[in-house]
């Protein structure tokens, strides 16, 4: 490893835990080289110069690097790109590795970012820009409905610290519409308390900073479990949610830990699908609540970090508020030219008056 090489990835490793184990496993991905050192070059780009969230960045790295691994078995390299090769590996991603149209998008958006900030640098036209991205089907984003949400609270033991500090979390994803690396990163001293509601900042995609209200239960949760945190050995005074069991006792919850918390949850509550649905299922619970709750879509967009609103607009499950709305009655009477006769349909069926 060369010493630019090496002195990028120290960089880069610092800017994050999961960024740091991501490039542990390129290392064992063989890159080429130039290959190794573009990617590096590129990771301190986003990261420094863009302002990328370490999210983002990880995400990044890791769907370049396996392009780069499979340019490199292929004997490859970045002359050798072309739409018809980044054609050629969607299908791979498809076929060999069977990656859904969301996940081969994230990989194809990388890639032609990736290119796209070589032609700036002046490496020549992009050669991936006319690539398109998979599509994808629009569907209508799923909710959890009260009782759910009761299953999925009452699945927490709050008798223990762990079931606690797990009530807690879930509370403040719900109360907060928080992405889960947006909890992962929480600290103290991004929480502000007053008498009956608090405040939390956020730091999201983009460097872009937020702030959320939250209300009383989040915030009595959060107390609950300090209680627990504050007699613990902790590795950072400043964390938020951290470990309280075997070798993570007092170490920050990472994505991992933040996974296992819901997934742990959800089980209990007999609520199918994967981790990933349901922490993407109580973001689209806390926009579709407060949208029922006659909250204006401009400011649900900010309390989510939405840069679009068109984004937060999929994230609006059929409300109850959507469920209201239909064509008057007195008007389909008016334009069809029948009378209300104040027998509901059901009835009508029943004594024979209206015939299948």
């Amino acid at each position: 490893m060369s010493a630019q090489v090496q002195t990028l990835r120290e960089l880069l490793a610092g800017t994050h835990p999961s960024v740091s184990a991501l490039l542990d496993r390129i290392d064992g991905r063989g890159l080429e080289p130039g290959l190794l050192l573009a990617l590096m070059e590129w990771g301190a780009h986003l990261r420094v110069v863009r302002g990328f969230s370490h999210n983002t960045v990880h995400n990044y790295l890791d769907a370049v690097s396996r392009f780069f691994a499979w340019l490199t078995v292929r004997g490859s390299g970045l002359a050798a790109v072309s739409t018809p090769l980044a054609e050629e590996y969607q299908r791979h991603l498809y076929v060999e590795i069977g990656l859904g149209a969301k996940a081969r998008d994230v990989h194809i958006t990388a890639i032609r970012r990736f290119f796209a900030w070589r032609e700036a640098m002046g490496a020549g036209i992009s050669p991936v820009r006319s690539v398109p991205g998979p599509r994808q089907e629009r569907r209508v984003p799923k909710k959890y409905n009260a009782a759910q949400l009761q299953r999925l609270f009452g699945a927490c033991d709050r008798g223990t610290a762990l079931g606690r500090r797990d009530y807690a979390i879930l509370l403040f994803f719900y109360g907060t519409g928080a992405r889960r690396h947006e909890v992962v990163a929480l600290s103290l001293d991004s929480l502000e308390f007053r008498e009956r509601f608090g405040y939390v900042t956020f730091h999201g995609k983009g460097a872009k900073e937020r702030v959320v209200r939250f209300e009383r239960p989040v915030m009595d949760g959060l107390h609950a479990w300090f209680a627990d945190r504050d007699r613990l050995q902790l590795d950072d005074p400043a964390a938020v949610f951290v470990g309280v069991k075997g070798r993570w006792v007092g170490r920050r919850l990472d994505r991992s830990g933040m996974s296992h918390v819901l997934g742990r949850a959800t089980r209990q509550a007999d609520l199918r699908g994967n981790v990933q649905s349901h922490l993407h299922r109580l973001r689209v619970t806390f926009a579709t609540d407060l949208y029922d709750a006659g909250v204006d879509i401009e400011r649900i967009r900010i309390a989510l970090g939405h840069e679009k609103i068109e984004t937060t607009r999929g994230y609006i499950a059929v409300s109850d508020r959507q469920l209201q709305t239909s064509m008057p009655v007195e008007r389909l009477l008016e334009v069809t030219g029948e009378k209300r006769d104040g027998m509901p349909l059901w009835f009508r069926r029943k004594t024979g008056q209206l015939q299948d």
